[in-house]
């Protein structure tokens, strides 16, 4: 198991730095999209479509619409007839507007989210509705976060990546080794108090060390630092949230993981749940911080 578990990881860690440092911009926008479309076939088994056909269907809405946003625009002067062409505009500035709002607005849903997680470790068990929404909206923004985070710079995207990982680990040994408080053990039984403090304070070495490479030309303030910092420290902060709602939603399933399609892994869903939250509320946090000329993408 556990051989099979580190070839699986080694195949697929190859596969994503290939396609991260040599493809181009739309062999990495496939490559995203492909994994959000096989999230979202695990995500629409954890939200309660039972038929196969269900589950294609709501998995290739999820992956067919960005590809759609993203190409329409060069196929429009290719298009002879006005009403298809006037259809395909409608279509694509309707997605837009609809992933824009998502974006901008997947902070407060992850937050809301949060609020669910810890009622639900309280005892109350809402009935989290509208899971499909969820997954569409989470799902989507995420992909597009990435993509866009590539093209603010391969750095930007590289961080937020290693950021949730790095946590990840520090949260593994932290918790394996000091973990005496439940975090939730509503949801999750295994993750406790300190093994989000290992997180927390794996993922903030981990962003001194950026912030030291890129220096002045990249941090324009002193404060800018302390900024990033903050920003750092909430992306692993709903990382955990991410991964938490992904237990919570298997628990609800009694599922113990999303698939079998990683070997040694579980599914998909399983690998990429922190990075799914992580990614928007970093990419909004930097563009914030762009914005107030805090920062400088070079």
């Amino acid at each position: 198991m556990l051989l099979q578990r580190i070839i699986t990881g080694i195949i697929l860690a190859a596969i994503s730095l290939a396609v991260i440092f040599y493809g181009d911009d739309f062999q990495f926008i496939v490559f995203i999209g492909i994994l959000a479309t096989l999230a979202a076939w695990e995500w629409s088994r954890l939200a309660g479509w039972e038929k196969l056909w269900q589950q294609i269907l709501y998995a290739a809405f999820i992956g067919f619409l960005p590809f759609f946003l993203i190409l329409s625009p060069k196929f429009l002067p290719y298009i002879d007839s006005a009403i298809i062409e006037e259809l395909v505009a409608m279509i694509f500035y309707g997605s837009l507007m609809m992933y824009v709002f998502f974006l901008f607005a997947s902070p407060i849903l992850w937050g809301l989210t949060l609020i669910k997680l810890i009622n639900y470790q309280r005892g109350t068990n809402p009935n989290i509705g509208f899971k499909s929404l969820l997954g569409f909206w989470f799902l989507s923004t995420a992909w597009l976060s990435l993509v866009i985070l590539k093209d603010f710079g391969l750095e930007w995207l590289l961080f937020v990546l290693c950021l949730v990982w790095v946590s990840d680990i520090g949260a593994f040994f932290v918790g394996k080794t000091f973990g005496k408080h439940k975090l939730a053990d509503q949801i999750s039984p295994g993750k406790t108090i300190e093994g989000v403090m290992g997180a927390l304070l794996f993922g903030g070495l981990l962003a001194i060390a950026f912030v030291m490479w890129k220096g002045e030309a990249t941090f324009l303030k002193p404060r800018a630092v302390f900024w990033f910092m903050g920003l750092a420290f909430l992306t692993v902060i709903f990382s955990i949230v991410g991964d938490l709602l992904e237990s919570l939603l298997k628990r609800q399933k009694n599922m113990k993981d999303s698939s079998q399609l990683l070997p040694g892994h579980g599914g998909f869903l399983d690998r990429l749940d922190s990075i799914i939250a992580a990614a928007p509320i970093f990419l909004i946090g930097i563009w914030i911080l762009q914005e107030l000329n805090l920062i400088v993408f070079r």
